[in-house]
């Protein structure tokens, strides 16, 4: 991982120039090329690592039960074990993942009532977010979103389920973002690094292939800036996963709940 694109001139080239230049003093000068500092990477590498393993749980990119091994983390994100053992950490704090005594991480794995119960809190906080975004979001940001959306929706197209799980997390926390209300954020994002794991479990069936509607839904709920629309468009599309997910996963010594309404 290269972390300077700049190049500085060494000692020894430095006084290569200006002997050079002294012996030429009487000649005309050519106009010397702007100076360019290294770009200043203030973000530290723990920093960067993490970011990139919060990303992929809530993607789906690990399932549940994977184990990481810390060499195995570092190789994939091309840094050293050190930044590695300080995102695990800090992500097991967060509940996303389950630190052992060698150092490697476990993806935890959800009964059924854990996964009912933040699936429930997904459906009441995005849905609440969602309405506050359709009255706050500025044209720029609503353009970003039809992007998003648009890019999820082609990833639907093309029958490619972890683009469609990266596209779908880029849309929908983008959008959440846009409700100028950080804890509530949080909040979703903390629910998502416990459920992203289960993601890929949309993928079977094509069960994913349903948001396709629901998407054009929310889009234009919120271009007419209808909160009441979007909202419920949203709660919709997150509680059909968790009925999907509660008729297909398999859960040990527990009996299969009733459709989840809202």
């Amino acid at each position: 991982m290269n972390l300077h694109d700049g190049r500085l001139l060494t000692k020894e080239k430095a006084r290569g120039v200006r002997n050079s230049g002294a012996a030429n003093a009487g000649k005309r000068r050519a106009p010397a090329p702007p100076t360019i500092a290294p770009i200043a990477h203030n973000v530290p590498l723990h920093e960067l690592a993490y970011r990139s393993l919060r990303r992929a749980l809530m993607s789906g990119r690990f399932h549940p039960g994977q184990k990481l091994s810390m060499r195995g983390v570092a190789e994939m994100l091309q840094v050293s074990p050190m930044p590695v053992r300080a995102s695990l950490a800090r992500l097991h704090a967060e509940r996303a993942l389950l630190l052992q005594a060698n150092g490697s991480a476990v993806v935890p794995t959800l009964n059924r009532e854990r996964l009912k119960e933040l699936m429930e809190l997904r459906i009441l906080l995005e849905g609440q977010a969602t309405a506050r975004a359709a009255t706050r979001m500025t044209k720029a940001e609503l353009a970003e979103v039809d992007i998003r959306a648009k890019n999820l929706l082609a990833a639907l197209k093309d029958t490619d389920v972890q683009r469609y799980m990266e596209a779908n997390a880029e849309f929908k926390l983008f959008l959440y973002s846009c409700a100028r209300a950080p804890v509530t954020l949080a909040l979703i994002e903390s629910l998502w690094l416990q459920h992203g794991p289960y993601m890929h479990r949309y993928g079977r069936g094509n069960h994913y292939q349903a948001q396709r509607g629901i998407t054009n839904v929310i889009i234009n709920a919120l271009k007419a800036c209808k909160p009441a629309e979007a909202r419920a468009a949203i709660r919709r599309d997150i509680r059909d996963g968790l009925n999907y997910l509660m008729a297909t996963l398999e859960f040990e010594n527990q009996p299969v709940p009733r459709t989840v309404r809202t």
